[in-house]
């Protein structure tokens, strides 16, 4: 069983996408894959710009890449997923998506 908060949720599924949307450039999509087994994984996967193997551990710790600043979006999800027992686990190729030439 699993015990959620649904307006933290919807924060996070926003903060999520939008972080998504904002990386996308020439191909303007965003996949979304759920799959329960024993366990449930909420799989996002967009054709951004991707971000830096060395800045992933910091974008999970309140950095942001895209001002100067704090980037509470991925540092929140991170948290909450944390607070529920589970976790949030970014997996990114720099400059793999699709730019515009």
């Amino acid at each position: 069983m699993i015990y959620l908060v649904p307006n933290e949720i919807k924060r996070i599924l926003s903060n999520l996408l939008n972080n998504s949307y904002e990386a996308l450039d020439k191909i303007r999509e965003i996949h979304l894959e759920l799959i329960y087994t024993n366990q449930l994984l909420l799989h996002i996967k967009d054709k951004g710009i991707g971000i830096p193997a060395n800045k992933i551990q910091d974008v999970l710790n309140g950095i942001s890449l895209k001002h100067v600043g704090k980037g509470l979006g991925l540092y929140n999800a991170n948290q909450y997923m944390e607070k529920i027992k589970g976790s949030l686990t970014l997996s990114s190729i720099q400059d793999h998506g699709q730019k515009s030439p």
